[in-house]
């Protein structure tokens, strides 16, 4: 088409209200922007999608008779879920009071919570912790809070009103026992359990805790089984048979029926260690039934104490070095070891010598496909740290460094590297004989080979000239032949 007749080109578009006349140039915008605006489309509808929910009972109280017995604390928690086909970005949770009350306060170091992004169609629990101020004013009061959380591109929120009931202690809530770990790591991830039992047939509303404190633990999720009604499984602490009123808690003044919970009670937490300190786990166990609300009358009887310490992380790799450097270096004959196991040991016995029996195993891990490997203690104590040098893979392998094996680490109070080298097994031969007849140290005709006898061979550990029963390591054990020969492979 010549030039000069381009701009007399028209296309005619019906939008469904007018139609649109436009000229080529004007055309030639309009064709990117369609395809960005289809991006864009295209972008979004794939997205994560986000949703949050309330999942802890916005009832709180303090003891009817006496506001120092009883509980205080309390757990204010979300879920939030990615229903969208995208995974979510990281998500940032921040709780927020609404209005005000002086009585009940968040106990949380910080408000802001950081959690890993959300695969499409997975959930994460969110807790917070607040405390009632044992006063006898805080009777009767509310306070309204709101949980944000956002993954950068969306934000959802949710809140409730809390309510400071007055809580009658009753022995037909009561905790039979909570069990798991006492010393924990930092970064570590643990689970306690706890045994506990209502009236049989249970009640409408009940809600079952462990009170964390929330500068040593991170709740993320937990599960549970309750006899009434049978079967029932839960992954919450709040059970809500009557569609409880949290917004402004009318329920109260309404009454409630529905669905009862309770009985037998077994729940599991699955906690994630976030600082150092020591903490007292207390397990509650309260409801509503008639018109008035109950909670375990051994409340705080059953306790476990928990110590969290910072951990010392041992790394390293274990390789064949078979050539011999003391370097691992892939581009060469170099070779990983996988899957291996790395085991670090309590020092309990002498201080400093490795005491099977009496040393006990503090943690165990194996090599990545590289070789590479972390094993983390507890910080502040003695520790070995070895090898099963008689595992296949390192056959025709002997551990040039570290010796002896276990290794002596001392106290751990910082991360270290251990490196596991193993050189390509050699030989050593020769004879045991009687030097009589030339008496030159070389074995000549004539001088018998003695057999039968037992030789040791040791790796010269000290550095010490000469045998050092003790400090240098033995390694293996071999008798003469009958020609006196003898030969470590």
């Amino acid at each position: 088409m010549p030039h000069n007749y381009i701009k007399k080109l028209t296309i005619w578009m019906n939008t469904g209200k007018k139609r649109v006349v436009l000229t080529i140039a004007s055309l030639l915008i309009l064709i990117p922007l369609l395809f960005s605006f289809g991006s864009q489309v295209d972008r979004v509808s794939a997205a994560a999608s986000l949703s949050i929910d309330q999942i802890t009972w916005s009832i709180l109280g303090l003891d009817s008779n006496d506001v120092d017995a009883g509980p205080n604390d309390f757990p204010v928690g979300v879920r939030v879920c990615n229903a969208g086909p995208d995974p979510s970005g990281p998500l940032t949770a921040t709780f927020s009071w609404t209005t005000a009350n002086t009585y009940i306060n968040l106990i949380n170091a910080s408000p802001t919570q950081d959690f890993p992004a959300l695969a499409s169609g997975d959930c994460r629990d969110i807790y917070y912790s607040v405390r009632i101020t044992r006063d006898v004013a805080a009777y009767d009061t509310t306070r309204r809070w709101q949980i944000s959380v956002t993954d950068g591109d969306s934000t959802v929120s949710t809140g409730q009103q809390l309510y400071v009931e007055l809580l009658i202690s009753q022995n037909r809530n009561s905790t039979s026992s909570i069990t798991g770990p006492t010393s924990v790591l930092v970064g570590n991830s643990y689970t306690w359990t706890v045994d506990a039992t209502t009236a049989t047939n249970g009640y409408n509303e009940i809600e079952h805790y462990l009170t964390f404190c929330p500068s040593v633990y991170r709740l993320d999720s937990v599960t549970a089984q309750y006899s009434a009604p049978k079967p029932f499984t839960t992954d919450t602490f709040w059970q809500d048979g009557c569609n409880w009123d949290t917004a402004n808690n009318t329920n109260r003044t309404t009454g409630c029926s529905g669905v009862k919970y309770g009985g037998d009670i077994i729940y599991n937490y699955n906690v994630t260690i976030v600082g150092a300190g020591a903490c007292t786990l207390r397990d509650m166990v309260y409801d509503f039934s008639g018109s008035s609300y109950h909670y375990n009358t051994d409340y705080p009887d059953v306790t476990l104490n928990i110590t969290a310490y910072e951990p010392a992380c041992i790394d390293g790799q274990v390789y064949k070095d078979d050539t011999e450097d003391d370097v691992y270096d892939p581009a060469t004959a170099d070779q990983p070891i996988f899957p291996f196991t790395i085991t670090a040991y309590l020092d309990l016995g002498t201080v400093g010598t490795f005491e099977a029996g009496t040393d006990t195993i503090a943690a165990t891990t194996t090599t990545n496909a590289d070789g590479t490997y972390q094993v983390c203690v507890f910080s502040g104590e003695p520790y070995f740290i070895g090898v099963d040098t008689n595992d296949p893979q390192v056959a025709n392998y002997i551990l040039e460094t570290p010796t002896p094996n276990p290794n002596n680490l001392g106290v751990l109070t910082t991360d270290i590297t251990v490196d596991f080298d193993f050189n390509p097994n050699g030989s050593i031969s020769g004879f045991l004989y009687l030097d009589n007849v030339t008496q030159n140290d070389t074995m000549d005709a004539g001088e018998p080979g003695i057999s039968g006898q037992l030789i040791q061979l040791y790796i010269d550990d000290d550095g010490t000239p000469g045998l050092q029963i003790g400090s240098d390591t033995l390694v293996d054990s071999t008798s003469s032949a009958a020609d006196g020969s003898y030969t470590f492979d």
